[in-house]
């Protein structure tokens, strides 16, 4: 039996499914505003919900109050998972991973 990993979102009753490149579109389009933390600095960074690890860029970094806690790059997110994805795939046995 496979399984098929799909990004599901509900909306007024309709689940759409985020692979198909159009819904995707339209989700980044219509979802909703985004808020600014009310925290800031090592607090931000300790809180699971708000740490985009580096994926904040270097306005969000310095309007933020993270500059210089994080490394000098940018990451997406979707980068960060590949990275760990690709490592645990090399890791020899199940124990490793």
């Amino acid at each position: 039996m496979s399984t098929s990993t799909r990004t599901l979102v509900h909306h007024h009753g309709d689940d759409t499914d985020l692979s198909n490149p159009d819904h995707m579109r339209l989700h980044k389009l219509y979802r909703p505003e985004r808020i600014t933390p009310s925290k800031r600095g090592v607090e931000l960074l300790k809180t699971p919900r708000l740490n985009k690890g580096m994926a904040f860029s270097l306005y969000e970094r310095q309007y933020l109050g993270i500059h210089g806690l994080l490394p000098p790059a940018f990451m997406t997110e979707e980068q960060q998972a590949y990275r760990v994805m690709a490592k645990l795939r090399k890791q020899p046995d199940d124990l490793a991973k």
